[in-house]
């Protein structure tokens, strides 16, 4: 009895960084099946097919606030599944893509927006990335040609 005893917990010993790897892998994937399949769940229970494309359009084009780079529908964070639920909810209610985006807005300001429109405060952020193509043009061309113009002084 001794011997099998030893042979168990030197097997248990030997095995035990794959176990608790296994175990952590395991931990890991339940952590995120409930919330994709609440995403989901939440289209299949919209009624009609244009509810649920106009579902998926909004969260694509809304930005989750908390991860910023990734819009409501790519999210995991808790607050976009808030968000989810709540579009959800806005089209049950027969709500039009407009007034959500419009509630949204309101809500968190522009910058829920992937595509922010074009008005005084968000002009800036549509003229820059040009102004900043421009600025780098005209710095290579002074850099390059126009200092391969200018003659090296004789000795």
């Amino acid at each position: 009895m001794g011997t099998s005893h030893q042979s168990l917990t030197t097997l248990l010993m030997t095995y035990r960084h794959a176990f608790l790897s296994l175990l952590f892998g395991i931990a890991l994937v339940m952590a995120f099946i409930p919330k994709t399949l609440n995403a989901e769940a939440a289209l299949k229970t919209l009624e009609t097919e244009k509810e649920q494309k106009s579902f998926q359009a909004l969260t694509r084009s809304l930005r989750c606030v908390v991860c910023q780079n990734q819009s409501l529908a790519e999210s995991q964070a808790p607050l976009a599944e808030d968000l989810r639920t709540l579009i959800h909810k806005h089209l049950q209610e027969g709500k039009t893509e407009k007034e959500i985006l419009q509630f949204m807005v309101e809500r968190y300001g522009t910058f829920v927006l992937y595509q922010p429109p074009v008005n005084a405060r968000t002009l800036l952020l549509w003229i820059m990335p040009g102004v900043l193509l421009l600025l780098g043009f005209w710095s290579l061309y002074h850099f390059f040609v126009r200092d391969s113009k200018i003659p090296n002084p004789k000795p």
